[in-house]
């Protein structure tokens, strides 16, 4: 709309037909795809550091999704759902890992609950109670995260060292030879 600063006639044109498309923002996306851990369920992210905590880094000539995902912060992306997707060959430690990862960050949405009821609570009892046990479901939620990374991290170090001596010549047990 035309803006008038002086009194006068004025003459403001009025287009007829349709309007064009309007950009939107494309600050926040979706992307769904194997990630080397994670939770199964839509998690948001905001940085790529923030991806490599919760998804992993680069895990496989053919998975792209770490590379999406730094892309898409690097191009000026704010907020990212990642969504990860568990094939039908997963191991059961990726799956007992994805679920571990699940439950720590519903157990991290109750800690934010916790904190949140404390600041409200009118009595200093509750309130220091309330912080206290947020505190306490924060380490366990840590703990649970800490646990499922290293429960798909054995696996995997696991099948490195079995390559290492499978690739030892004379079929030696170590690879310093």
């Amino acid at each position: 709309m035309a803006e008038y600063l002086t009194p006068g006639v004025y003459i403001e044109e009025i287009e007829r037909g349709p309007r064009p498309i309007e950009g939107v923002p494309t600050s926040t996306s979706a992307f769904l795809g194997e990630t080397e851990r994670g939770p199964i369920t839509p998690r948001l992210v905001t940085s790529y550091k923030d991806y490599q905590r919760w998804f992993g880094g680069t895990f496989g000539n053919n998975k792209f999704m770490p590379y999406a995902a730094n892309g898409f912060f690097d191009n000026g992306g704010k907020r990212l759902f990642v969504c990860r997707i568990v094939g039908e060959q997963a191991t059961a430690a990726e799956r007992t890992s994805a679920a571990m990862h699940d439950t720590a960050d519903k157990l991290e949405v109750a800690e934010a609950i916790l904190h949140h009821s404390a600041e409200r609570s009118p009595d200093a009892g509750t309130t220091a109670r309330l912080h206290a046990l947020g505190d306490q479901v924060t380490a366990q939620a840590r703990d649970i995260a800490r646990r499922a990374d290293r429960l798909t991290a054995e696996p995997n170090q696991a099948q490195r060292s079995g390559q290492a001596t499978r690739n030892t010549p004379m079929g030696d047990a170590s690879a310093d030879g």
